[in-house]
């Protein structure tokens, strides 16, 4: 059945070709040749000159301090401004070192308690609010309560700050007290010192924390008649040095205010309604009592880091608008000395439950997201009514944008986990952290903007969570499939 036959071998020419590219080179001397040239000297003359003595002239410029301290103070501002803007550039993005490790979890770095008392023997386990500083160096922490009617407690504010070991430490370095639990609080765009906060009872307070004196209030004003919801240092449209507050309550008004620091001073400069749309869809979520207000509250707003005078506004009843301040309508029944005006340019498809943040992209101009009680995240394009990307989620109490990775959300809820969110697939990226923490409602989540792997979290037991985040290895679409 089988057999063996036994074959001569066969040869090849080979066909393989090398070309090689040399030069050759001889290391004799050619014979030496020796020519002799008559050569004729010139006659030369001898001429006496008489020479001044030279003068060495002052090396030192001259220099005018007046008019050199005139420019200085005129370009400064704009530099600043330049390079504090230039942080969220796309033009910078990906030239930032990690300083994750090359696993791709999320550490935790600690706890800190920063639950605080309220003079009654009770204390406030709601961390409520977070913000980082300019510098990235200095981070904010306001707890609460939950409130059924009015506020009778006392607020209060503390402030960490980085050690040489790059840790927060157990004790804040100050704090600060106010009638009223807190609602939002916002770092100065610029300046690292200055934060303003807004009240359960419509106050608002800018503080100075560069002093340690007893009264560390720059300015406080009635702000609102009701509840502030939202703050935000925003760039002044018609001045470019100018940075103006705004603020948004339950009595519907998005206020915008001059700041002027030196004199101590918060004054209003405009007023903004949002009416709610004439054949407007009731949403699901929506109470009666809210479908029939005309002028809805605003629960969240924010200005483009790009075109300074847009801004998105997410309404009570899961509205969602686009506003402008350039192009607002003043409206019937406002005075010169307080204009209120009518901001709205388009509205978009709204969310079936209440809406609990909003933001601008900080890569894109023409883009921002939305997150509702609903359980989605809402991407949309500022000139389509309808999302681009929905991304289904279970509760969320907070989302946030990744500085420099443009298709990274990150958020917090009732899960009690660091959550992050890809825009591309849509879908979120599992097990980012290996390590074990207690079972929490996660209520508040900020990215230091310097450093944007570290991640601050707050939750409803009174404790904030410290996190470094490897945000590189989870920008890529692979991470994720």
């Amino acid at each position: 059945m089988f057999s063996v036959n036994t074959s001569e071998s066969v040869g090849f020419e080979s066909r393989w070709k090398v070309k090689g590219v040399y030069s050759e080179s001889s290391s004799q001397t050619s014979d030496l040749s020796v020519n002799s040239v008559s050569t004729e000297t010139a006659t030369s003359v001898e001429v006496d000159t008489q020479t001044s003595d030279i003068s060495t002239p002052s090396l030192q410029p001259e220099v005018d301090n007046q008019k050199l301290s005139e420019w200085l103070i005129k370009i400064c501002p704009l530099v600043e401004r330049e390079l504090n803007e230039a942080v969220y550039s796309k033009a910078f993005y990906g030239s930032y070192a990690y300083e994750e490790s090359d696993t791709p979890n999320a550490k935790l770095l600690q706890i800190l308690n920063v639950s605080s008392s309220s003079g009654d023997g009770d204390y406030a386990n709601r961390v409520q609010a977070i913000s980082w500083n300019s510098t990235g160096n200095t981070l904010a922490v306001a707890c609460n309560y939950f409130h059924k009617s009015w506020c009778h407690h006392t607020g209060r504010v503390c402030f960490y700050t980085f050690n040489r070991d790059d840790k927060l430490p157990e004790t804040p370095h100050k704090t600060l007290n106010i009638n009223g639990c807190i609602n939002t609080l916002r770092f100065h765009l610029t300046m690292p010192f200055i934060i303003a906060c807004g009240t359960y009872s419509g106050e608002i307070v800018i503080w100075t924390v560069q002093h340690n004196d007893a009264d560390n209030i720059v300015a406080k004003v009635k702000g609102h008649e009701e509840a502030v919801i939202d703050l935000s240092w925003v760039y002044d449209v018609g001045t470019a040095r100018a940075i103006l507050l705004a603020s948004s309550s339950i009595d519907g008004l998005l206020n915008v205010w001059n700041c002027n620091l030196p004199l101590s001073t918060l004054t209003i400069k405009a007023k903004y309604k949002i009416k709610s749309p004439v054949l407007a869809r009731l949403q699901k979520s929506t109470s009666e009592e809210i479908s029939k207000k005309v002028v809805r509250g605003i629960l969240a707003f924010d200005f483009s880091t790009h075109t300074h005078d847009l801004f998105v506004a997410g309404v009570e009843g899961g509205l969602l608008v686009l506003g402008s301040t350039t192009a607002a309508n003043k409206l019937k029944g406002s005075t010169k000395e307080v204009p209120i005006f009518d901001p709205v340019m388009k509205y978009y498809e709204p969310h079936e439950g209440e809406i609990i943040t909003v933001r601008f992209s900080p890569n894109r101009k023409d883009m921002f997201m939305s997150c509702g009680t609903d359980g989605e995240i809402r991407i949309y394009l500022t000139k389509q009514e309808s999302p681009a990307r929905v991304i289904f989620v279970e509760e969320l109490y907070h989302v946030s944008w990744v500085p420099f990775h443009e298709h990274l959300i990150t958020g917090c809820g009732k899960k009690g986990l660091l959550e992050i969110f890809h825009l591309i697939s849509g879908q979120p990226i599992p097990n980012v952290s290996t390590d074990k923490v207690l079972p929490t409602s996660l209520l508040q989540i900020e990215v230091n903007k310097q450093r944007c792997t570290i991640v601050a979290v707050g939750n409803n037991r009174g404790e904030l969570q410290l996190w470094s985040v490897p945000w590189g290895h989870f920008s890529s679409v692979n991470s994720v499939e």
